[in-house]
């Protein structure tokens, strides 16, 4: 294996989960804000416009920055050797479905948003589950990789408990920042020292 070209990779996808991280930790953030301000709105006290721009911005970064994850899993998958190439091959499955759902986030479509994120999560927890274990990557990767499973378990419960109106999505929300903080530490574990 080209352990310049599996580090440039990785830290490529390191850096887009660490957009989809804050990405995805703020727009709940401001579609929660922007709620108030509509609040605010029905008593005379302000326009909403503010969050409304915001959240397009977000949800533009988020959707750029799960492109980069998709690219690098694109990448990543000709430097690995042997059995890592197939779960590289389904977490960039599980890329391109979250790319869709980061569309549909444009739309706010509630419960369809919903299925398609328990869809990418069940392909995240076999594609991690199956690279924790495979031979063509580092050990330290594997290791990282664990923690991107547990990860991915936690977002696959959040996004089940998600559908459930009010709790359910602030639940979802703290799952979200557990998740996302094991997501980033994973990948990072993965990137070899030079």
């Amino acid at each position: 294996m080209n352990t310049t070209a599996y580090n440039k990779n990785v830290k490529l996808i390191f850096t887009s989960v660490l957009v989809v991280a804050i990405a995805s930790i703020l727009l709940p953030l401001l579609g929660l804000l922007g709620g108030v301000q509509s609040v605010a709105n029905d008593v005379g006290a302000g326009s909403g416009s503010f969050y409304i721009v915001l959240n397009f911005i977000f949800n533009l970064i988020l959707l750029a920055a799960v492109c980069l994850f998709a690219y690098g899993l694109m990448q990543l998958k000709e430097v690995v050797d042997g059995e890592a190439k197939s779960p590289v091959n389904i977490l960039f499955i599980g890329a391109a479905i979250a790319a869709v759902s980061a569309i549909l986030g444009f739309f706010h479509l509630g419960i369809v948003s919903g299925l398609v994120g328990i869809a990418v999560a069940i392909v995240y927890v076999v594609g991690y589950n199956k690279l924790k274990v495979a031979n063509g990557i580092p050990e330290n990767a594997k290791a990282g990789a664990n923690l991107c499973f547990v990860a991915a378990i936690l977002i696959l419960v959040g996004a089940v408990i998600g559908l459930i109106p009010v709790l359910g999505a602030i639940l979802n929300f703290l799952i979200a920042i557990a998740a996302n903080i094991l997501l980033i530490l994973g990948w990072k574990k993965a990137v070899i020292a030079e």
